[in-house]
């Protein structure tokens, strides 16, 4: 399940951005001023990806990295005007560090004051990048800037508003549990495995999790030894991340929740966060107990996501060859940002590499429907406003949306009320209903595997732009917390959900088809897109449902073939691995 502050929006508190958390409380013309400029590459990224032939970070870098002479000239320009900096080469990044006055000299622009309760962020979205002084100094040798324009990012409305389900498909309270890691693998028809000799990483923005809860968990299942799990605390310019477990003072309210999820207990919002670190690990450490699992803990910004996502695939060894991302940031709140937008092509770009090196990225598609719970408008208040949630939408991404299981074993689209037969005293009036994110992209145009979907039975102002868009989710898991794999949290069994336990899920299945195929898979959509249709039972289409948040929402219907509810639909495991097996070459 996810939350507002968890996996598919901006945090709930006032999020601060990254130049703001650098001068908060401080007079801001004295303070030190965080900006960072990327520097263009030796040679532009190719788009077209060879499948099964995955460069190495060496080559990658050898061709696509920045030119030193490029680096260098950078760094010199913005010393010898005052400036501190530092370099990280592998994201092609010069992060630049000085006062109001130094920052405005060496760009040649001024910077206007925002307000934002205890902190004050300067910039000008007017005279963001590409002004005359750099222009002259530099030519092209830089690609964009980050940090010059930084306004408050808000946090998104409170999740659901209240509402109940009044879109998805009616259900009785009873459903199929896949309690265990042997019953979701039995389901989805996973192949034998255990992830032996794959690394697989997983992003963290914040929260985090104790290890006497996942060696219970793991322990409890019989796994000896126990699965290989390390922390990564990932430093930006303006941040450094850190596994933040739960005190001993907050164990009650975490198992509070966990009670929630189980129909018992009380919603508590702090708790979420704990809750989704310790899913994500779990789910992979049980579906893939070989494999080596490293945490990845940086900011909560986007810019803080970038250099959490680059040094996951640069910085570390072994380098993973699956990225699992369940956090995600409205599209809608980066379009009002440009620092988090030119963040965000940057992480684009990230994935393009990790395509070219063979890393499977999954992303959760976001847990609030077709709408995405927007705030800039109000839920509700702006008939036909569709969003979906990034990095989910980025084209180089595998986007996981959600299902439901039924009784009998069939699946609908995820859209339902959680958790069952509870008075509406006893949780919070924000968490009553969630359902998977979808639909296209204001940011990012439709990859050339994509076929355009200019029909897609929902009127909307956007309607002019849909066809030339990247659409999404790409394949689907079960995300209903009400048929959840368990786990263990603060002394309870608690269970997973959302499109946040739908990623995971899909990332240790892809670990295991690494394993069997003794090879990387790689970028996977532009396979599936090709061979999905035609390729009888690799997936299972989802035809039943929509994704329509509450009642009157815009949203997207269930449909034969692929669908903005559930892309393709749910894996069958051997059957995706057997046609793997027929498109690649051997080891």
């Amino acid at each position: 399940m996810q939350g507002n502050d968890e996996r598919s929006a901006l945090p709930s508190h006032d999020t601060q951005s990254d130049a703001a958390s650098s001068i908060a409380g401080a007079d801001p013309d004295q303070a030190t001023l965080v900006v960072t400029v990327v520097v263009r590459a030796r040679t532009p990224i190719p788009t077209d990806i060879a499948l099964f032939a995955p460069l190495t970070r060496e080559q990658f870098l050898a061709q696509y990295g920045a030119d030193e002479q490029d680096m260098a000239a950078v760094e010199t320009y913005f010393k010898l005007r005052g400036l501190a900096t530092t370099q990280h080469k592998h994201l092609r990044i010069v992060a630049l560090y000085g006062t109001l006055q130094q920052i405005e000299y060496a760009f040649g622009t001024t910077m206007v004051l925002y307000e934002q309760q205890s902190a004050a962020v300067r910039g000008n979205p007017s005279n963001y990048f590409g002004c005359n002084t750099l222009s002259k100094h530099l030519a092209d040798r830089l690609e964009t800037v980050l940090g010059l324009d930084d306004p408050p990012q808000n946090s998104r409305a409170d999740t659901a508003n209240g509402y109940h389900n009044g879109n998805g498909v009616p259900l009785a309270d009873a459903r199929l549990k896949l309690d265990t890691p042997a019953a979701v693998a039995a389901y989805y028809n996973f192949p034998a495995g255990d992830g032996a000799g794959e690394c697989i990483g997983i992003i963290e923005l914040t929260g985090g999790y104790r290890h006497e809860d996942i060696n219970t968990y793991f322990d409890g299942l019989g796994i000896e030894p126990r699965p290989d799990v390390t922390d990564v605390a990932v430093q930006s310019p303006t941040s450094i991340g850190a596994n933040r477990p739960y005190a001993d003072a907050d164990k009650d309210t975490v198992a509070e929740f966990a009670r929630w999820m189980n129909g018992q207990g009380r919603f508590v919002n702090d708790a979420r966060r704990y809750s989704e670190v310790t899913m994500d690990i779990s789910m992979l450490g049980a579906l893939a107990p070989k494999a080596i699992i490293r945490v990845f803990f940086s900011g909560d910004t986007v810019r803080a996501l970038l250099f959490n996502i680059g040094h996951a695939l640069f910085c570390t060894e072994p380098q993973p060859s699956v990225l699992s991302i369940s956090w995600g940031f409205s599209e809608r709140t980066i379009l009002n940002d440009n620092s988090a937008k030119f963040a965000a092509g940057q992480i684009n770009n990230l994935f393009l590499a990790a395509a070219h090196m063979g890393v499977t990225v999954c992303c959760a598609s976001g847990d609030w429907g077709a709408s995405n719970e927007i705030a800039d408008s109000g839920h509700g208040s702006a008939p036909g406003t569709l969003d979906v949630t990034f990095p989910a939408s980025s084209p180089y991404a595998l986007a996981c949306g959600g299902t439901t299981i039924l009784a009998d074993g069939s699946e609908v689209v995820w859209n339902a009320d959680f958790p069952p037969n509870l008075s509406p005293s006893l949780f919070d009036r924000n968490c009553k209903h969630g359902a998977t994110g979808g639909g296209f992209s204001h940011i990012f145009a439709r990859p050339v595997w994509q076929p355009p979907h200019s029909d897609p039975g929902v009127k909307t102002p956007d309607a002019s732009v849909m066809a030339d868009m990247r659409w999404l989710p790409d394949v689907a898991a079960v995300a209903d917390p009400q048929c959840g794999m368990r786990f263990a949290l603060a002394g309870e069994s608690a269970l997973s959900g959302g499109t946040s336990a739908s990623a995971p899920l899909w990332a240790a299945l892809v670990a295991r088809l690494n394993q069997k195929l003794g090879r990387r898979v790689g970028c996977l959509s532009p396979l599936l897109y090709a061979h999905a249709v035609s390729e009888s039972g690799v997936l299972k289409d989802i035809t039943v449902g929509n994704n329509r948040f509450g009642k009157d929402d815009v949203g997207f219907d269930a449909s034969p073939a692929w669908d903005a509810c559930t892309g393709f639909g749910t894996p069958n495991g051997e059957a995706l691995l057997a046609l793997l097996k027929s498109l690649a070459p051997s080891p």
